[in-house]
């Protein structure tokens, strides 16, 4: 499996694509991908994975949330109890690298899906999510300034972004 296989680096050239496949993937066919989901959770729980890989992590599980939020929380109930024996931990991890990791990354378009991801968590009004409320709102608040729209939509390149003050040659 491509996502156990390669280093932090590695990951990080290997989630834009998963980022792709989980837009057109069937939202009801997500458990066919359930082996890649739990290595990312894996990874996510590793305290030796760079910054850098965590916030790649953390979107792809923002995108899956989007495209199915009921088979994301039933991923973390799901993998926070074979591995961690309960899903507080592993949330509460998750909902620490969207708040607290979110701001290393240089992308505007990373930043945007994060915080997708968070808003469509705050339902779930898991301790995690309440005893982070300052920084949630925030980063909500800050993403939201970010993202207020430009007089012209012309310098928009959302292709771009994903890599957006990275050095993707890796130099």
């Amino acid at each position: 499996e491509v996502t156990n296989s390669v280093n932090s680096r590695g990951l990080t050239m290997v989630t834009p694509v998963l980022d792709i496949i989980l837009q057109i993937f069937p939202p009801t066919d997500l458990a066919l991908l359930e082996g890649i989901f739990f290595t990312l959770l894996n990874r996510l729980g590793d305290e030796s994975e760079t910054d850098e890989a965590l916030i790649h992590i953390a979107c792809i599980l923002s995108r899956l949330a989007v495209t199915n939020l009921a088979y994301f929380l039933e991923m973390l109930v799901k993998y926070g109890k074979e591995r961690c024996g309960n899903e507080d931990v592993l949330f509460d991890r998750l909902v620490y690298v969207w708040t607290e990791k979110a701001y290393a990354s240089s992308s505007s378009l990373k930043r945007k899906i994060l915080c997708v991801g968070l808003i469509l968590t705050l339902d779930t009004k898991h301790p995690s999510i309440i005893s982070r409320m300052d920084c949630i709102g925030d980063f909500l608040l800050e993403v939201a300034n970010e993202f207020k729209l430009p007089n012209s939509l012309d310098n928009i390149n959302v292709a771009e972004e994903w890599h957006e003050g990275e050095d993707v040659d890796g130099n």
